[in-house]
């Protein structure tokens, strides 16, 4: 009967433990990441009456121990993005002064005075640093280390290639090459103008002649016939005579044999003076002058940055030299005179008739623009003009009939820059975020994986610590493996629930007050016994 005492109390005290384990559940409901526990109880080794396992008497029950749920929490959103989730398996690390490393799935950080990733109890949280960053994002990571952002600054880069989106106008207007063939007699003179406008017609020559005959009163050969020759662009025109060897071809004479003649009208067309009856005379060759193009000047300014991250305004200015298929654009750049001197090895941009570069210079290279810097950083910048690929227009620059105009300017430097923010994203890149505009990656988060979770050691704060229950930590990054992704933005609230919990609560009530009741019984027993005496 005494046993039965016994018995009771080991049920006061095992319920009394596993109430007491409920109950810290319940407190941590709203405490970031906190798993829940659940009670176990065990038998208490039995005793035999008789030695055979028939008789066998129970002697009460012991409190087992405790286990972690380690079932995911609900995540919750804030506002802060240093706020951090796991979605899967993994725990963050952090570390504390001494050098020693804990646990936690608790993500709120926050960064301190000296740019540290830390929790609130200043424990730095821990991850890879970013080694060298590759053109296609990609990069490679170092050792783990603190998570820190003191005093990192981005450096410049120099400019070396430019972009330009740009359209230059191909109905740009000209002016036509003319020649004044001015002989001595009234209405003598015919003023010659090139059928194709632009500086083409500049290399039309024209020309009066006659064989020289000095046995004649006249001076020239007799009775020749007023003729044109064209070879090429050189006009020649032979003037007529009469049997004295005086010239008698007229200025209209002349124009109307220009105009007959298919080559030369080609080339020109001739108005004659006033009547057109005055007689001409021999001229030396002369060329028409005053073809191009009407003013037509187009230039676009964009920023570059020397080697010392000095931002430079490069102007591009392009001057039209000629219109129509094959029409030609020269190209010219400049710098402030302040900062050195510019030079582009480029003579023309030349258009075909769809309005596509063709060529530029007579080749389908990129051109080179090359600075020439007095403000103390290298002194020569070579800044290639992406314009080609492949030896294809990319059509980067096009040459269609509207308004020239700039839609899009681009380089690859920049100035340096100072941290203003950071961002983490789900794979756990910590990406910083410059005055520059850069948004280089300079750490990853570190997770923390064990074969056994169970083992850890629970040192509070929402810290865990590794034993050898635990297993040997096995480290990654999010998304590695059977590691989970990094929630930004997020915290993973407590997996308490506690619809089960107030149901543990009932039941266990129950069995204290069983237990209680056992006592009490098992007292009034003994106290029958007692009374027996009387």
């Amino acid at each position: 009967m005494i046993g039965s005492l016994y018995a009771g109390i080991s049920g006061l005290n095992a319920n009394s433990s596993a109430m007491s384990v409920i109950g810290d559940n319940i407190a941590n409901v709203n405490t970031t990441a906190f798993k829940s526990n659940s009670s176990s109880f065990a038998s208490v080794l039995s005793e035999s009456l008789t030695g055979s396992s028939g008789s066998t008497i129970g002697r009460g029950v012991q409190f087992g121990g405790v286990s972690e749920s380690w079932s995911q929490g609900a995540l919750e959103s804030t506002g802060s993005g240093t706020d951090l989730a796991i979605n899967g398996k993994g725990l963050f690390m952090v570390k504390d002064a001494a050098g020693l490393t804990y646990y936690t799935r608790a993500g709120a950080y926050n960064f301190d005075a000296d740019g540290d990733l830390v929790n609130s109890d200043g424990l730095i949280v821990q991850g890879y640093a970013v080694g060298t960053v590759n053109t296609d994002g990609t990069f490679t990571l170092g050792s783990i280390g603190d998570i820190s952002v003191t005093g990192t600054i981005s450096p410049p880069k120099i400019s070396s290639e430019i972009t330009t989106t740009l359209n230059l106008d191909a109905g740009a207007t000209f002016t036509d090459a003319t020649l004044l063939v001015d002989c001595a007699a009234a209405n003598s003179d015919v003023t010659y103008t090139a059928v194709n406008g632009g500086i083409t017609g500049n290399d039309i020559t024209v020309e009066y002649a006659a064989t020289v005959d000095l046995a004649e009163p006249g001076g020239y050969t007799d009775d020749q016939v007023l003729s044109v020759g064209v070879v090429g662009n050189a006009i020649t025109v032979n003037l007529a005579t009469d049997a004295d060897g005086n010239i008698t071809s007229t200025s209209a004479e002349i124009a109307a044999i220009i105009a007959a003649t298919p080559a030369a009208a080609a080339l020109v067309t001739a108005a004659a003076e006033g009547t057109g009856a005055g007689l001409a005379n021999v001229e030396a060759l002369d060329n028409l002058d005053g073809g191009g193009v009407v003013a037509d000047v187009y230039s676009t300014t964009m920023t570059v940055y020397d080697s010392l991250g000095n931002d430079i305004p490069l102007t591009i200015t392009f001057t039209r030299t000629t219109t129509g298929s094959g029409g030609l654009w020269a190209a010219g750049v400049s710098i402030p005179s302040t900062l050195g001197s510019a030079a582009i090895n480029l003579t023309a941009l030349r258009f075909d008739s769809n309005g596509d570069l063709a060529t530029i210079g007579g080749g389908t290279v990129n051109p080179t623009i090359t600075l020439t810097l007095t403000n103390g950083a290298t002194a020569s910048q070579a800044i290639s003009w992406d314009l080609f690929d492949s030896n294809v227009t990319n059509d980067t620059v096009t040459g269609y009939a509207s308004p020239s105009v700039t839609s899009f300017l681009s380089q690859d430097g920049y100035a340096t820059g100072t941290l203003q923010g950071v961002s983490i994203d789900e794979r756990g890149v910590v990406t910083g975020m410059y005055t520059n505009g850069e948004l280089p990656p300079l750490f990853q988060l570190a997770l923390a994986d064990f074969p056994n979770y169970q083992g850890l050691d629970a040192i509070g704060n929402n810290l865990y610590a590794e034993s050898r229950a635990s297993g040997q930590v096995v480290t990654g990054i999010p998304g590695n493996g059977k590691l989970g992704l990094v929630s930004p933005n997020s915290l993973e609230m407590s997996n308490v629930d506690l619809a089960t919990e107030f149901v543990k609560m009932i039941t266990t009530q129950r069995a204290f007050q069983a237990s209680s009741r056992v006592i009490t019984t098992s007292d009034e027993i003994l106290q029958e016994l007692i009374n027996l005496k009387r």
